[in-house]
């Protein structure tokens, strides 16, 4: 799984917790609870608009990365892990290995 994909189901996570813990605090009268769960529904949905764009980035990006035999080389050599190849790629086009 990588790693952006990841962190997309902890932060769903958060934000179901956070809808849980605003739920009861709500229920039970409890402002400490529903302010706690708010915080962290507003928290995981800030994290989460951040990770949607990353994804969103990276789909725009990768048709054009799919065109250069380099970026195809380091992505067979890393198992298909789109991000574990781009590192590798930026990593050694740094280090002056491919133009």
């Amino acid at each position: 799984m990588s790693d952006l994909r990841m962190q997309r189901s902890v932060l769903w996570f958060i934000v179901a917790m956070g809808d849980s813990c605003a739920s009861f605090g709500v229920a039970r009268w409890s402002a400490w609870v529903a302010g706690f769960g708010f915080l962290m529904l507003v928290g995981g949905a800030w994290g989460l608009r951040h990770i949607y764009r990353e994804l969103k980035r990276q789909k725009l990006v990768l048709p054009s990365l799919m065109q250069d035999p380099v970026f195809r080389y380091e992505l067979s050599c890393h198992s298909g892990q789109l991000d574990r190849a781009h590192e590798a790629l930026l990593r050694k086009r740094g280090a002056g290995l491919y133009r």
